[in-house]
């Protein structure tokens, strides 16, 4: 394995982690049901914008309301402890092998002061573009920051 910089120092994933959540959601619950809450098409808006598109679905899983969408996709009948382990092991195998875990002081804050998130995952609830079946938008919201402050050194 070539490994070169500062390949010890870990990192949280934040957005880098929508590719291999996208991925996950794909395998988890399959390309028909992803893109039937989320677009497939660029938006042109910034990536924390809070909008839809024309058909009230995010734009693509690489914007912040896609990715809370795909949150809400993954393993959707479990917990969000089981949740997390379940992106963790991913993640954990994608990476070679690299333990993988929580930047706790990051995602307090990112929790904290994430209020354009929370704004968009209201949208999303109150325009019906989550599941119906989903878990309830406050795990949804948990589980999103979790997932973007996973710690790797191996992405």
């Amino acid at each position: 394995r070539l490994a070169v910089g500062d390949f010890d120092k870990k990192f949280s994933v934040q957005s880098a982690g929508k590719c291999l959540n996208y991925a996950i959601a794909l395998d988890s619950a399959s390309a028909d049901v992803v893109h039937k809450y989320i677009g497939l098409e660029q938006s042109g808006k910034e990536f924390n914008s809070i909008t839809l598109n024309a058909e009230g679905k995010p734009h693509n899983p690489m914007i912040n309301s896609g990715a809370l969408v795909l949150c809400s996709l993954i393993e959707r009948e479990k917990s969000v402890a089981d949740k997390l382990a379940f992106v963790r092991s991913q993640y954990e195998r994608l990476s070679g092998g690299e333990s993988i875990g929580t930047n706790s002081s990051t995602y307090s804050s990112e929790k904290a002061t994430g209020h354009r998130n929370f704004a968009i995952g209201h949208l999303l609830h109150d325009s019906g573009a989550l599941p119906a079946d989903s878990s309830p938008l406050p795990e949804i919201l948990d589980f999103y920051f979790h997932v973007g402050n996973e710690r790797t050194s191996r992405f």
